[in-house]
């Protein structure tokens, strides 16, 4: 027990002394003098003298200082103090501490703008030391790196982006209005060519036949039962050829069929070429009727007339004349595009050997048709009979001339009167009779009728 008692009183001792030696310490530390911040030196001439009156606690930091921008050459001085080693930190510029010196300023050159602050570390011959913020600083930047340059610069580029942006919209703009009006030029242009192309090519094709081949790139077949053919071909058109100037030659043809060609036109009547001095045209096609023959015939006597013409006013000039033979021929045919790059359209059939033999049968100045066109026209012309007359590959077939239109249905200049025009007009009547049937079964529905 006085074992223990012994024991307890030395532990007592023991630390009686540790707090004796900790008590010792803490009053050597509170004696010590912490560093203090003395002046800063700016650009090596400038001072800045700093009070120590508010450096009574380490743990306090100073006030900022602001400098501008040409102020970037600093010392900083501490008070000096002896036996005691120092170590700088100016965080926001250096990477770490300074090593250990006596030396009791810290300088720094060129720094860049920004914010910092001075530390130090310090340690006395009795080991007692700390670490303290000496100071903070501001390097402002140039004008034209402050905060409302920036804003400055950030609206200018913004500025000057929308108006490029603006600008580049509004000649997109002027580009897309001008390649808008070369497409529309373009496009008139398209269509004008087109027209011109569909009239071309109405021209040298039916109506029908042309729009068909336009939207399918070829026209189909047809045969037609009820069609009149005509040939015309100029008498002694070999030797005619052999004594003229070949310019000549041409300019009077071409004179002929392009009259030939308002005839036909004038009688609806389809032409379908030319070969030579031959000229060839049809009634019936590509629109059906039953007037054909007669719109034929009476086209045939407006040619004649005009050669006619042609003639006497030549035997009065003395020169050379043109005399030419027509034939005529009704019947069935198959009408129809051939050709893929020239197109042509062309008829076959007997009909056609049948009409260019008529012709090739008759005299000149004379209209030449067959028995069979003859039923056809007879109410409307009168004619004259020729009999059976030998044709190549035909045998005989009966031929008549035309002499002209009926005098009853003809006025005082031996064209068509009222009474002819009447007449004609109740035969398309059974034409239209026809068609409005034909469309009617077409369109009508099947359920029209119980």
């Amino acid at each position: 027990m006085a074992y223990f008692v012994r024991l307890n009183f030395f532990l007592l001792i023991v630390l009686f002394s540790v707090w004796q030696g900790y008590s010792a310490s803490q009053h050597s530390f509170d004696s010590d003098i912490t560093p203090s911040l003395q002046q800063i030196k700016i650009n090596g001439d400038s001072v800045i003298f700093i009070s120590d009156s508010i450096n009574t606690k380490p743990e306090q930091i100073r006030k900022g200082i602001t400098l501008s921008y040409r102020d970037h050459n600093i010392t900083f001085e501490v008070q000096p103090a002896d036996s005691v080693y120092y170590q700088f930190y100016l965080e926001g510029f250096d990477k770490e501490w300074s090593s250990w010196k006596q030396i009791n300023f810290k300088e720094y050159t060129n720094l860049p703008a920004g914010k910092y602050q001075f530390k130090i570390r310090y340690i006395n011959s009795a080991s007692t030391g700390g670490e303290i913020t000496l100071v903070s600083l501001q390097i402002l930047p140039l004008w034209y790196f402050s905060r409302l340059a920036l804003i400055l610069y950030l609206f200018t580029i913004s500025l000057i982006i929308w108006t490029l942006y603006d600008l580049l919209n509004l000649r997109f703009a002027r580009k897309l209005y001008m390649l808008e009006q070369i497409i529309n030029k373009r496009t008139e242009d398209l269509i004008i060519e087109k027209e011109k192309t569909e009239a071309l090519l109405a021209n040298v094709l039916p109506k029908n036949t042309a729009s068909e081949i336009m939207e399918k790139g070829k026209a189909t077949k047809i045969k037609y039962n009820f069609v009149t053919v005509l040939f015309s071909d100029i008498q002694g058109f070999t030797k005619i050829a052999e004594e003229m100037n070949p310019e000549v030659l041409i300019d009077e043809l071409d004179k002929f069929f392009f009259h030939f060609d308002s005839v036909v036109e004038k009688y609806g009547i389809e032409k379908i070429k030319t070969i030579g001095d031959a000229y060839m045209c049809a009634g019936g096609i590509p629109e059906k009727n039953r007037t054909n023959p007669v719109e034929i015939i009476l086209a045939a006597l407006e040619m004649k007339a005009y050669m006619t013409n042609l003639k006497e006013t030549s035997e009065l000039e003395g020169m050379k004349y043109w005399d030419i033979r027509i034939g005529i021929h009704t019947g069935t045919v198959v009408a129809g595009v051939v050709g893929q790059k020239k197109l042509s359209y062309d008829i076959w059939g007997d009909t056609v050997n049948t009409a260019s033999r008529m012709e090739s049968s008759g005299e000149a100045g004379k209209i030449n048709i067959s028995g069979t066109t003859y039923e056809f026209v007879k109410e409307f012309f009168t004619c004259e009979y020729r009999g059976k007359m030998p044709v190549k590959y035909k045998g005989e077939l009966e031929m008549y001339f035309v002499i002209g239109i009926i005098p009853d249905l003809s006025d005082e200049n031996g064209a068509p009167n009222r009474k002819f025009i009447v007449k004609m007009q109740m035969i398309k009547l059974q034409d239209i009779e026809e068609m409005i049937i034909k469309m009617f079964d077409d369109e009508a529905p099947p359920n029209l009728f119980p």
